[in-house]
């Protein structure tokens, strides 16, 4: 896919919009990190990006993982507590 650096920057610049953390632990469930990481490099395959750029959607996929996780986690906790409770 032949892009324009402007077309590429745009699309990065989408990508980056997509991987901001919501503050809503759920819906960071929504956002399909694999999917916009493909996009990233399939944009990327034929631009010459910047190092930060890379950087920044690397960052914000790990900031996205990270909630994703920390949503896991809450649930799980949550659900041992309440089973825990129940046996009592």
């Amino acid at each position: 896919m032949d892009v324009s650096d402007d077309q590429a920057n745009d699309r990065v610049e989408h990508i980056l919009r997509r991987l901001e953390p919501l503050a809503d632990l759920a819906k960071n469930w929504d956002i399909e990190i694999s999917d916009l990481l493909s996009e990233f490099l399939e944009t990327t395959l034929h631009y010459t990006g910047s190092f930060h750029s890379a950087a920044s959607v690397v960052t914000r996929s790990a900031n996205v993982y990270g909630k994703k996780v920390d949503a896991l986690y809450a649930t799980a906790l949550s659900r041992v507590k309440q089973v825990a409770e129940d046996s009592r």
